[in-house]
């Protein structure tokens, strides 16, 4: 069984990180809230599984960060598990 942290350095995470931060991409390194109430998860097998599938990089750019309240963060992060829970489907990580 391979370690989180290998599999951290195979994405270049080295040192202290943090698994929903660094790892999963969210802002507020915390699982968003699901706006429908249902219960936000993640899976570490599923990224680890996806790491051999066909890659994209996405860089979100927050303009005006200074005036982001929390809410625009959690909205922030849900759209990043939104988007990852898409691209699941097709397989690509």
């Amino acid at each position: 069984m391979t370690s989180v942290r290998s599999f951290a350095n195979c994405v270049g995470l080295t040192g202290t990180f943090s698994v929903l931060g660094d790892f999963f991409g969210f802002i507020r390194r915390t699982l968003p809230p699901d706006p429908t109430g249902a219960r936000s998860v993640v899976s570490l097998k599923r990224q680890f599984d996806r790491l051999g599938d066909d890659q994209h990089d996405v860089n979100v750019i927050r303009v005006g960060s200074d005036q982001f309240t929390d809410a625009d963060l959690i909205e922030v992060d849900y759209s990043t598990y939104k988007l990852r829970n898409i691209w699941n489907q097709v397989s690509i990580g």
